[in-house]
């Protein structure tokens, strides 16, 4: 029986991510391309939710670097530059 409820939430989050994205943004741009619609919403999150919403996408993520790691990354350069490497 498990099994069965694993292959409807892959075939859900399948779904959400061929389909229910697409239509939630195209349903954002009809929103704000209506002039007789007030109250629209600032991004397509804001129509309604998927399970995509949820996890952090690595291009969103903000990367802190140490200035140890700058450093090294300096001195590569530098050797690049000159030829040292």
């Amino acid at each position: 029986m498990t099994e069965y409820y694993l292959a409807v939430d892959g075939y859900w989050r399948n779904w959400e991510r061929n389909t229910a994205w697409l239509m939630r943004e195209l349903v954002f741009a009809m929103i704000n391309g209506n002039p007789y619609i007030k109250d629209k919403p600032s991004s397509p999150r804001d129509i309604f939710k998927i399970k995509d919403d949820k996890i952090q996408r690595q291009d969103k993520m903000e990367k802190k670097v140490s200035p140890e790691e700058l450093e090294e990354v300096r001195k590569k350069l530098i050797q690049f530059r000159d030829g040292t490497t």
